[in-house]
């Protein structure tokens, strides 16, 4: 029990320490893109994501725990709960409130726990075990490849464009209250890279243009003119045009990404 608590104890005040004075996944990010001013005030109303009462979040272990155990078995969880709650359960509860009152606003206590345990820190293969994944829509009529490639990327560049300039709408639930938008600017030009026992992210600061790999092979692509200005879904078909229609022996760099993190 005492190593237990030890462990839970180092883990919070490392988190606070990584987080102060900024979000955690910025102090870890290389030169992580920050929101456009505009945005600030939208987020000083972002609700913070409370910390539940000790014995709130008991009871919802309990709950979770019941459906898997045994009559004998949850009884003894019970028992473990309860000394727990009577014991060490107050202090290390403490200790969370405070590494999560040294937090900036727009972070939480969940944030670099997140990142550490459950996404850049596990070592499993991220295509199968981490990383999301989305469908897009059909289109209405039919449209050759390049053509929906190419509509795709103004859309990508048009979206980025409005969040630097701070022209994006800003995101609220169906209730009307603000969701926050502190992650928004690395959805685009972020990239995950290995590290032994635990992944960095690395954000590019005002990336410009996007990688496309067409048979094996890596291009850069330009998004926007030399004003910043997207540039229009013709012209990024012209350029995707100009792409070799095939690569000579080139290596197959992506296939590495699905082995084993500390593998490779």
């Amino acid at each position: 029990r005492n190593l237990g608590r030890k462990r839970v104890q180092g883990m919070l005040q490392r988190a606070a320490a990584a987080a102060a004075p900024k979000r955690w996944w910025l102090a870890n990010s290389g030169s992580a893109p920050l929101l456009a001013p505009a945005y600030a005030a939208h987020q000083r109303s972002v609700p913070r994501l409370p910390i539940p009462p000790l014995g709130e979040t008991l009871e919802r272990y309990l709950r979770a725990a019941q459906p898997l155990q045994t009559l004998e078995e949850h009884s003894a969880t019970r028992a473990a709960v309860a000394q727990f709650f009577d014991t060490d359960g107050p202090g290390l509860q403490r200790l969370l409130e405070e590494a999560d009152a040294a937090l900036p606003h727009d972070s939480s206590y969940l944030e670099s726990l997140w990142y550490r345990l459950a996404y850049l820190g596990p070592r499993s293969p991220v295509p199968i075990h981490a990383n999301p994944c989305f469908t897009l829509a059909p289109p209405s009529r039919h449209t050759p490849p390049l053509e929906r490639a190419a509509g795709l990327l103004a859309k990508a560049a048009q979206w980025a464009h409005a969040l630097r300039t701070g022209t994006l709408t800003a995101p609220t639930a169906k209730g009307g209250s603000p969701l926050c938008m502190a992650l928004l600017p690395a959805v685009l030009g972020t990239a995950r890279i290995p590290r032994q026992g635990c992944d960095v992210l690395h954000s590019a600061s005002a990336p410009d243009a996007a990688a496309v790999c067409r048979r094996g092979e890596w291009y850069s692509v330009p998004l926007f003119d030399a004003t910043g200005a997207p540039l229009p879904p013709a012209t990024l078909l012209d350029s995707l045009k100009q792409l070799p229609p095939a690569a000579a022996h080139a290596p197959a760099v992506g296939a590495l990404t699905a082995w084993r993190r500390d593998e490779w």
